[in-house]
């Protein structure tokens, strides 16, 4: 070692020596150029933890963000925080995809579903099956690229988010019933009421009382007695899907019930039926062509629901390859008109077994192959898809004051065979779409 080297060596034990001893002085002997020093050293060292405290929540957000949304977040407007538009136009995707095979199948009657109630246990069985239902599924539900826990926790957040939206009666109910020898794995049964809001119930088919305890869930979900599952079942059963819909709010203006008179609403076989239509004269979102005319009216307080009524002058010509972004270039059309409007009252009650839809729609493997990807021993199939729906939409209202005038004007009495979709502004989603031939059913 070089006489240069020692020197540095022992200039730098002198110096390390005069520090300790000067910090182990008491404060009052600290430099002050020192304790400046200190605190700047604090200050920066603390301000370092906070630059990294925000870059770590930036980066969990955005991984979380990614993990669970599948990146479908950027550029979306819809809320709530969780669920994308892409999620959001699959659900509706499916529903305008149900009512159009439904109606090219020879419906002639109302139809009313609520596509979050049948996206939620098609969804858990996309999850949940084997590959071929998975592959058929994925085409029918459209989600794309998304993940499974993607589908979960969007299904999660918008069944939450559908809980009586502005004050509404809202209730979306599914359950999946298996045979009673079938032995069902936790994790499945968890899953399934968890993030999808289905519970998995043991039925014995061969008793009649099965029958029984199928219609006592369903009547006390969409509050009508009548009910009567028993003649949508099949004889053969390994293991069943019931869905049901209840919705029920009143209009943001309400129509004066001295003023509803019956009038001849004609149906689409094109018998002529007489119904009560209610009336009121009031500013709405409107749009009329040749071909169609189109009116949105709102619901409840904030009018954050509406009800979106699509007349069209040939009902078939309409129906034949309708999509979601048809809908939507009709709704980018509405323009503020008084309108002099003549409504039927609606009161629909819909029940259907959905397995020829289903299966029409590319989903026939769900009927003939293992429904669980060996979460349940011995293995099931579904048989039938049930559905029960009711609307009920009367006079009421939350206000009965007009709008200030508008500078349009024009009338519109619905005595034709209409489209509607209810749908919650906040979401963007359908929360019922349905057909309606006969008002009164």
């Amino acid at each position: 070692m070089s006489e240069g080297s020692l020197k540095f060596i022992i200039d730098d034990v002198k110096q390390s020596n005069a520090v300790s001893n000067q910090t182990s002085s008491p404060a009052s002997h600290v430099p002050s150029s020192y304790s400046s020093n200190k605190h700047r050293k604090r200050r920066r060292h603390h301000s370092h933890l906070l630059v990294w405290l925000i870059v770590f929540l930036v980066v969990v957000a955005l991984s979380a963000s990614y993990l669970y949304n599948d990146h479908y977040l950027k550029g979306v407007k819809y809320v709530p925080i969780g669920v994308g538009q892409s999620f959001v136009d699959a659900e509706n995707n499916l529903g305008i995809k149900i009512i159009n095979d439904a109606y090219i199948q020879g419906l002639r009657s109302n139809m009313v579903i609520a596509p979050s109630g049948l996206d939620a246990p098609l969804s858990f069985v996309y999850t949940n099956t084997n590959p071929t239902n998975t592959m058929n599924l994925k085409r029918l539900l459209s989600y794309g690229g998304m993940s499974n826990s993607a589908i979960r926790m969007s299904n999660q957040i918008m069944l939450n988010s559908l809980v009586n939206p502005d004050g509404s009666t809202l209730r979306l109910n599914s359950n999946l019933w298996v045979n009673g020898g079938s032995i069902v794995k936790s994790a499945y049964l968890k899953d399934a009421k968890s993030n999808f809001d289905m519970p998995v119930s043991n039925l014995d088919f061969s008793k009649p009382s099965a029958i029984a305890s199928i219609n006592a869930r369903i009547r006390q979900d969409v509050a009508n007695g009548s009910i009567n599952a028993g003649g949508l079942i099949g004889k053969q059963q390994s293991a069943l899907i019931t869905n049901s819909a209840y919705f029920t709010d009143q209009w943001q203006y309400g129509f004066n019930s001295s003023q509803t008179k019956a009038a001849q609403f004609s149906s689409l076989s094109g018998s002529s039926l007489t119904v009560p239509f209610m009336h009121q004269t009031n500013v709405f979102n409107y749009y009329a062509n040749a071909d169609l005319e189109a009116i949105q009216l709102p619901f409840g307080a904030d009018g954050s629901l509406v009800m979106n009524v699509y007349m069209p002058s040939d009902f078939q010509s309409f129906m034949s390859g309708l999509s979601l972004k048809d809908l939507a270039d009709i709704n980018s059309n509405f323009n503020q008109y008084k309108i002099d409007l003549s409504l039927p009252r609606l009161n629909i009650n819909y029940q259907a077994n959905l397995d020829t839809v289903l299966k029409s729609l590319g989903a026939s493997s769900l009927f003939d192959s293992n429904l669980s990807n060996q979460q349940i021993n011995p293995p099931v199939h579904l048989t039938d898809f049930l559905t029960f729906n009711h609307l009920n939409v009367s006079e009421q209202g939350v206000s009965t004051t007009l709008q200030s005038a508008a500078n349009n004007t024009a009338a519109m009495t619905v005595n034709k065979p209409f489209l509607f979709t209810i749908v919650d502004n906040s979401t963007g989603n359908f929360v019922m779409i349905g057909i309606v031939s006969n008002p009164s059913q």
